[in-house]
């Protein structure tokens, strides 16, 4: 493989490339350091060609994931623009691997570790869909498995580049399909309006991946898995394996619903029924300041830890 081009370059004098991390279809992650300081970052390029359209994405990746602030989701430290350069976004630097990753490795997970995934999940989705942002490309790649030594897995949710924030104007183009329709609601693949309930679905397309080793869609092509999801039910997670939890075979099932309606109607809701004994999180969205351009959040829960990892970033599928 050749050397890429970009390791060693400095980056608006602050940011020093030192390998590639991983590369998609909308841009690749590297690790970096931050030179006055010697800290190891995540940097984000995009890839491709740079409009504005795609640096209007990539700016929204930047804000959305800024201004929430959750130990959930993984946290932008700092967005440019470098005059006469391309725009970067940096991340913590997170150990371990993306659910897609540990699914290649293992096939399927056993129930209770599903569970554990899904609650962080949902902790995070509540806190975003609060202060008016919805993440629209949940999905295994997405979601990443740090390590902590004697506690489980902390789930981070990665990559809000296609993400939809209230009060603000659209940025994807007309006819783009933006997601990854293995796990895209029908009303997001097909035009309908888009809320936090496309967020649930691929959530539950997601656990049903991690609960079966396979999408409930699972053909392969994007066309195949658009036809599927308009015209076939999703199968249940029962019809291909036993998992010994019927309720979190029940909330997989809710959550695939072809009709929105039909769906849970928030993160908490699905949280609620999953873990009915369990007082609920509530996240409450802070007070917008002047000059925001969209609401802060704040979770009314403990106070957020501190971390020093950071996020590789996975890429939104986005088709024309």
């Amino acid at each position: 493989m050749p050397a890429d081009p970009r390791v060693g370059q400095l980056l608006d004098e602050t940011y020093r490339i030192v390998r590639l991390l991983g590369r998609g279809g909308m841009g690749a992650v590297y690790e970096a350091t931050q030179e006055p300081l010697g800290r190891r970052v995540a940097l984000k390029l995009i890839t491709g060609a740079v409009d504005p359209v795609s640096v209007a994405r990539f700016r929204r990746e930047a804000q959305s994931a800024a201004q929430l602030g959750h130990p959930n989701i993984v946290p932008v430290t700092d967005y440019r623009e470098p005059p006469g350069g391309e725009p970067f976004l940096v991340m913590d630097l997170l150990p371990g691997r993306s659910l897609a990753e540990e699914l290649r490795a293992r096939g399927r997970l056993p129930a209770a570790e599903v569970r554990a995934i899904a609650r962080q999940v949902l902790d995070a989705l509540a806190a975003a869909h609060a202060a008016g942002v919805v993440h629209r490309d949940i999905k295994p790649a997405n979601l990443m498995l740090v390590p902590v030594a004697g506690l489980s897995d902390v789930v981070k949710v990665l990559d809000f580049g296609v993400a939809h924030i209230d009060g603000q104007a659209r940025v994807t183009q007309d006819g783009a399909l933006v997601g990854t329709p293995r796990y895209m609601a029908p009303e997001q693949a097909f035009g309908g309006a888009v809320d936090a309930r496309v967020d649930l679905y691929a959530l539950g397309a997601t656990l049903f991946h991690a609960l079966t080793g396979r999408p409930p869609f699972d053909v392969p092509t994007v066309a195949a898995a658009l036809v599927a999801l308009r015209e076939s039910p999703a199968p249940a997670v029962s019809s291909i394996v036993a998992t010994g939890d019927r309720r979190l075979d029940e909330a997989v099932a809710r959550c695939l619903a072809k009709d929105p309606a039909a769906r849970f109607s928030d993160a908490e809701s699905m949280r609620a029924f999953l873990e009915p004994d369990v007082r609920p999180q509530v996240p409450v969205a802070a007070p917008r300041r002047t000059g925001d351009t969209a609401p802060r959040s704040a979770v009314a829960t403990a106070p957020r830890r501190r971390t020093s990892w950071t996020g590789l970033g996975v890429f939104a599928f986005v088709v024309a």
